[in-house]
């Protein structure tokens, strides 16, 4: 996320930038006359390194304006749409650094064609609001692409998680329980963790999780023993691995920033790491992928092996079949199950347009017989 603090640094370096070019120096020119090294002043420029007030006073000096007029936020001529875009919740709303792209070289770029880039930013956003993209499906989108640059396999949550079982002695074949992380909660980070009807209150029968605070949880009382132990899981990351900004309810509805919607991402993947271990579920794996042909069956008794809700044990093969097996062309496909009904229904879009059918990954009767209310975000090798 870009900060006020990063703003400041870039704007000013861009007015040193403009002011350098209009009188034809060079970086080694204005560095040689403020006292500078030319890498310095290549930093400032690029809204990396921001001088102090009598360096600054150097520069106005040199390049012959007010101090008080170089240190001002306002660009004007050709940089004025950068200003309106850097003012704008544009930087904010993209997570650059998640892609390699540093805030700096992304203004650096728009400061070569400002107003070209700044009507094709203004049309991304007029499209947007033709087709009523909101904030949330923006955040989806991004992080789905942020998966498949990784594979969906992060090997640096694999070992905090690999840590955490360590130093708690979890061996890889035990089943976690929801007293054990309750315990832990408890004891560790002062969670206070309540429940609430969702019979009672029938607008709140699609939530599983309200946040009222950093260590303080409501659960919906209708939830599962599995489903309990996976919150729980994930309240866990979200403190492991010291996310303070997170969604107030899961799943999550809305957010206001993409901050919460990675935080959460993360805490999931945490939770599903420590309730499937990694090496047990890839040793079942492998002998299952050796079968000649589908055995919906022997998927099933995989699935009893932990104690997770269905879509969590689909999720958590996800990022096995890449992260262990290579298998890296893949795609999403959500799937809904009306138990009993042999009905079906896509919840969401494949990634790649694909449109392969649910049943070449399990049977509608394996299904329909142990009462698997949903698939969600389900893989199949494309």
């Amino acid at each position: 996320m870009v900060s006020n603090t990063t703003k400041v640094k870039i704007i000013f370096g861009l007015k040193i930038r403009q002011l350098r070019l209009e009188k034809a120096l060079s970086l080694a020119d204005v560095a040689e006359k403020v006292g500078f090294s030319i890498s310095y002043l290549n930093e400032i420029e690029k809204g990396k390194k921001y001088p102090k007030a009598e360096k600054i006073m150097a520069l106005a000096q040199n390049f012959g304006i007010d101090y008080d007029e170089l240190v001002s936020l306002r660009l004007v001529n050709d940089l004025a749409p950068i200003a309106e875009i850097l003012n704008s919740s544009v930087l904010t709303d993209l997570p650059l650094e998640m892609f390699g792209i540093e805030p700096s070289d992304f203004v650096d770029l728009m400061s070569k064609s400002p107003t070209k880039i700044s009507a094709f930013i203004n049309t991304l956003k007029e499209i947007s609001r033709n087709y009523d993209i909101q904030n949330e499906e923006f955040y989806e989108a991004v992080l789905r692409s942020y998966q498949e640059m990784n594979e969906n396999y992060f090997p640096d949550l694999e070992e905090i998680v690999e840590n955490f079982r360590a130093q708690n002695q979890i061996v890889p074949t035990q089943i976690i329980e929801k007293d054990f992380l309750k315990k832990i909660l408890f004891e560790n980070y002062n969670y206070s963790i309540s429940t609430f009807n969702s019979d009672t209150y029938p607008e709140l029968s699609e939530i599983d999780v309200i946040s009222k605070a950093d260590t303080k949880i409501m659960l919906n009382q209708n939830l599962s023993d599995n489903e309990v132990t996976f919150e729980l899981a994930k309240e866990l990351g979200f403190q492991i691995l010291n996310l303070n900004i997170r969604p107030k309810i899961s799943p999550v509805i809305k957010v206001e920033s993409f901050e919460a919607i990675f935080n959460n991402f993360k805490a999931t993947y945490f939770a599903r790491a420590l309730l499937i271990n990694k090496e047990v579920l890839k040793g079942r794996l492998t002998y299952f992928l050796a079968s000649p042909k589908w055995d919906s069956e022997s998927f099933l008794a995989i699935l009893k092996l932990f104690k997770v809700p269905p879509h969590v044990f689909v999720d958590r093969i996800t990022n096995l079949l890449s992260g262990s097996f290579g298998l890296n062309n893949l795609f999403l496909l959500g799937m809904g199950h009306n138990a009993g009904t042999g009905k079906f229904q896509t919840i969401t879009t494949p990634i790649n347009g694909q449109n392969k059918c649910i049943e070449e990954l399990i049977t509608r009767q394996a299904l329909s017989a142990n009462r698997i209310e949903s698939l969600h975000d389900s893989v199949v090798k494309s």
